[in-house]
């Protein structure tokens, strides 16, 4: 397929004297694919062909214009971003360690508490498990002992007067 510009093709030697007309072929299957990629394009934006590659050409041909930055300095401008953004995962990764060394001592302690606790209710239970034996054996030992002496009866005095007489007697003897 051969698509040309408005004006009809002239003679290759006239060709460069006349900037104003030029010819593109598309031959080759790469070129097809381009051409494919043209049509697309020129329903999308509805522009004539002619119209399409001034547009193409002038971007082509004004991006080399263009100041851009040397290719060390967009390096540069690279490494820069990636030492940024290894800063800013560096402190996340310190902060988040710091959180975890927080509450790694929080669970630690949590955990020497805990333990402190168990020793102390071991010691209550063999305190008490000792007291109740000891509580067991004076009692199995007071059993065998001399059974308390039974308290004498309440005397009650009766007056005889046979007695009173004898006692002072009795007591000189």
């Amino acid at each position: 397929m051969v698509m040309e510009s408005a004006q009809p093709e002239q003679a290759k030697g006239s060709d460069r004297k006349d900037k104003s007309s030029r010819m593109v072929k598309f031959t080759t299957a790469t070129d097809q694919t381009l051409l494919q990629a043209v049509d697309q394009a020129l329903e999308a934006q509805s522009l004539s062909f002619s119209d399409l590659c001034k547009q193409a050409l002038q971007q082509w041909l004004a991006a080399d214009r263009l100041p851009t930055p040397p290719l060390q300095q967009q390096i540069l401008d690279l490494q820069m971003q990636v030492a940024r953004l290894e800063g800013k995962e560096e402190a996340r990764q310190r902060y988040a360690l710091k959180r975890l060394e927080q509450q790694m001592r929080e669970l630690s302690d949590r955990l020497e508490s805990l333990e402190r606790k168990e020793f102390l209710e071991q010691q209550v239970r063999q305190l008490t498990d000792r007291l109740a034996r000891l509580e067991t054996s004076e009692e199995t030992m007071a059993l065998p002992s001399k059974p308390p002496m039974p308290t004498p009866p309440a005397r009650v005095e009766e007056i005889d007067p046979l007695l009173n007489r004898l006692a002072p007697l009795l007591e000189d003897f």
